[in-house]
């Protein structure tokens, strides 16, 4: 759905609106795509979400560039269903397939910007009457015939046709006036470009379906007739869950990781003292280290028992009575 200065559009497929991707605003047009499905019918809903009044509204339809409906509608929403070739016949609207060829001289034929495009033109209208039966008629679209090695580069592979054609009473012509002067001009026009889903995805205009994949799906519930459920499949695999042990950091690779650090701070240091001696400034004071040094853990030490010292008296006996 496209919504724009109090009006929105949608192009719905089985009552549904098709989701329309990247939606771009220039001025007072707004255009974004939508994915297309060959055979599939379609309408186009327009709505007026204006609080407070609400006028009538033409609107001009376009498919590839071609105008095949033009109809004073509104002042809520109006619901195109199809189109009518001749002021008594009616008929529906899909999509379809590209015709293809292998005549050479199609293969240099420019496509027409306008082909892949469903285009809304409205404006507000003030409704004063109605005129004489409806003598327009109408061309239907009609498939493009492209050369085969164009077929996905035009369209996608796809442009709108008809379905079956139906009997219906002539219409009147609308009477009417714009509303105001901005309606001089189109008030608002709804760009929809239709393309297969497989062309919008290699184009990354839609995200990719999710592919089915045996990891994402559940494994089967276990049977319950089993007369052992301790019991194991043959091909069921063991699996160790003990814990990993924990890897033990060795004294030389203690010692190795301490003598980079240092060379590391060492290298730091000198850097700042250059820098200092460029600027003409003192060097920053030297840091303190961590504790017991970087990378180092501080290891016991072993202290040997100092003797006991003992002194002896003048008559020769040992006095060993603490100072």
């Amino acid at each position: 759905m496209l919504e724009l200065q109090g009006f929105r559009a949608a192009v719905l497929v089985d009552g549904k609106r098709l989701d329309t991707y990247e939606p771009s605003i220039n001025g007072n047009t707004i255009s974004g795509w939508i994915a297309s499905e060959v055979g599939k019918g379609f309408t186009i809903q327009m709505e007026q979400t204006t609080n407070g009044f609400r006028p009538n509204f033409n609107q001009r339809t376009e498919i590839d560039g071609k105008e095949i409906d033009h109809t004073c509608a509104g002042p809520d929403s109006f619901t195109l269903k199809g189109m009518r070739p001749t002021p008594t016949t009616f008929t529906t609207l899909q999509f379809a397939a590209l015709q293809t060829t292998e005549d050479q001289e199609k293969l240099d034929v420019k496509a027409d910007p306008n082909l892949g495009t469903i285009r809304l033109t409205l404006n507000r209208r003030l409704r004063t009457g109605s005129g004489e039966l409806s003598r327009i008629v109408m061309n239907t679209p009609k498939a493009e015939v492209v050369h085969e090695q164009n077929k996905k580069l035009v369209l996608g592979g796809q442009t709108v046709g008809t379905g079956a054609v139906s009997s219906v009473e002539p219409v009147r012509y609308a009477l009417s006036t714009p509303y105001n002067l901005l309606d001089a001009i189109p008030y608002v026009t709804f760009v929809f470009k239709y393309r297969s889903r497989e062309f919008l995805e290699a184009q990354e205009i839609v995200p990719r379906a999710a592919a089915t994949s045996p990891a994402n799906s559940k494994p089967p519930a276990a049977s319950s007739s089993s007369s052992n459920p301790r019991k194991r499949p043959a091909d069921d695999t063991e699996v160790d869950v003990k814990p990993a042990k924990k890897q033990m950091l060795s004294v030389d690779r203690m010692d190795k990781r301490a003598k980079r650090m240092q060379d590391l701070k060492n290298e730091l240091r000198n850097l700042e003292a250059e820098e200092a001696d460029d600027l003409g400034v003192s060097p920053p004071p030297e840091r303190k280290p961590f504790p017991f040094g970087v990378g180092q853990r501080k290891r016991p030490v072993k202290r040997e028992v100092s003797p006991i010292q003992v002194r002896v008296g003048d008559d020769g006996i040992i006095d060993l009575t603490s100072d």
